[in-house]
């Protein structure tokens, strides 16, 4: 199932999931429907596996693919703010710039 919302939990705690059902020629229905399971065999019914359709490539722009849910390698977050104070000319350039640029609307 694709997900497209979650809704907000009812009084006894529990969540509806919606989405649309996948179908073949969906990457994930593919490389999962019909074939063994990424994981062991296991008594919870419920298991998370290190998926490759869960990750994104690092927002720092070094092409490298992030874990799930993050946006940075470690480390690669301030490796980008660096990169672009040094292309403003410097931490008192970026200052400035961003003092000239910067409302409160932003």
């Amino acid at each position: 199932m694709r997900i497209d919302s979650i809704t907000a939990a009812d009084p006894d705690g529990r969540r509806t999931i919606n989405g649309t059902i996948l179908k073949p020629g969906a990457p994930v229905y593919d490389k999962y429907v019909g074939n063994h399971a990424p994981m062991g065999k296991s008594q919870n019914p419920v298991q998370y596996v290190d998926s490759p359709f869960d990750r994104t490539l690092c927002a720092c722009g070094c092409g490298s693919q992030t874990p799930s849910g993050r946006s940075f390698i470690a480390g690669h977050d301030q490796r980008a703010i660096h990169d672009w104070i040094a292309k403003v000319g410097g931490v008192v350039a970026f200052l400035a710039w961003f003092d000239r640029t910067w409302t409160q609307t932003n």
